[in-house]
């Protein structure tokens, strides 16, 4: 039975679309209790430098996360106009004899459908050397050479 990799295609791009939404949501609302819990019940004593400074880090770590998950969520949400091609480029879900990689923003591993796809970016070291290959080509990576099987 032949898969239809482009369904899989547009599953995988909504199941990564959601898991970076979630994170979105989960970094949002640390940075909301955090901001609650520094502000609630606390004397003027209680609010020391260090206690301040440590409220401050977390909020960075927090915004830096909120920041990235935008980021990604914006390449994703590109990857949904790509135009279909028949060569490997950014948007492209590339089939394997090796592996399986979707070129959109680099999440890592993904599993779906008892298959393991490797969400890649197009600044990838690996992404260089299988830019604009097709169905039937190889390319090398790391002494391991892989033949393209379909690219969707």
């Amino acid at each position: 039975m032949d898969t239809d990799y482009k369904f899989v295609k547009n599953n995988l791009l909504a199941a990564c679309i959601e898991k970076q939404q979630a994170m979105l949501q989960v970094a949002q609302q640390a940075m909301r209790d955090m901001q609650e819990s520094a502000l609630e019940g606390r004397s003027n004593e209680e609010m020391t430098d260090a206690f301040t400074a440590q409220c401050q880090n977390e909020l960075t770590m927090y915004a830096k996360r909120v920041h990235e998950a935008n980021g990604v969520l914006t390449i994703l949400e590109r990857a949904k106009g790509v135009k279909s091609v028949n060569a490997v480029g950014f948007g492209s879900l590339v089939i394997t004899d090796q592996q399986n990689f979707f070129v959109t923003a680099s999440i890592g591993e993904f599993k779906m459908d008892d298959r393991n796809f490797f969400i890649i970016s197009a600044q990838t070291p690996i992404f260089k050397e299988m830019e604009g290959k097709t169905a039937g080509e190889t390319f090398e990576f790391r002494g391991r050479k892989y033949k393209i099987k379909e690219v969707i």
